[in-house]
């Protein structure tokens, strides 16, 4: 799969899903505040305008609301295409790394291309940074931390770079230190990191999951 698929490539079979349903509440909601605050009699011409006129709030609510969603992936597109670009992170692809798509198979969200791996049973998201790139590692600790034991987690762990987030741990190199690394580096790095991770308690997501 290429990363540099277009929008409609990723996303044409869902637009039909899309704007139906954008249309319907438009028209839902916009024929319930008509109703309640200008309806003042039930002859034909009055139903009839009644509709049209939701009928168009619901097609300007599809339109905006799906240019509001198409600029934001976009936005994110673009950033995830520079990322890639650079080489380091082109260069994952011969340690496991591959592009997939998220969301493919849903029906309210659209398509993206995201760059995936695996480590030690962990699966691994590149995700775009302005700081430089970002590796979050798909985990959950085997019981709920306390505020103090994510703080704790934070402070032994800031010198590795590594913090935590809600859907697991995030592993960042910095832009200056970007020249120090290779994918061999990166691949010991992830494996360490991975090691760390189960001696503290923390499984892979899925393995969670099945438990």
């Amino acid at each position: 799969m290429e990363f540099e698929m277009t929008f409609l490539a990723l996303n044409r079979h869902k637009l039909k899903y899309f704007f139906m349903t954008c249309m319907t509440v438009g028209f839902l909601v916009s024929e319930f505040f008509y109703l309640f605050f200008d309806f003042k009699d039930d002859d034909i011409t009055t139903l009839l305008w009644n509709t049209l006129f939701c009928f168009s709030i619901g097609v300007f609510f599809s339109v905006f609301i799906f240019l509001v969603v198409y600029f934001q992936w976009y936005y994110i597109h673009r950033l995830r295409f520079q990322l890639f670009n650079i080489p380091i992170v082109n260069d994952l692809k011969s340690i496991g790394f591959n592009f997939f798509e998220l969301n493919k198979d849903s029906s309210f969200s659209f398509s993206e291309i995201l760059l995936k791996g695996e480590c030690n049973g962990y699966n691994i998201i590149v995700e775009e940074n302005t700081k430089g790139i970002q590796f979050m590692i798909y985990a959950s600790h085997i019981y709920p931390l306390d505020t103090k034991e994510l703080n704790a987690f934070k402070t032994e762990f800031k010198h590795l770079n590594l913090d935590l987030e809600f859907a697991g741990v995030t592993f960042q190199i910095k832009q200056k230190d970007l020249k120090e690394y290779d994918v061999n580096r990166i691949k010991k790095e992830l494996i360490e990191i991975t090691d760390l991770l189960k001696i503290k308690g923390f499984l892979p997501a899925e393995e969670l999951e099945l438990a």
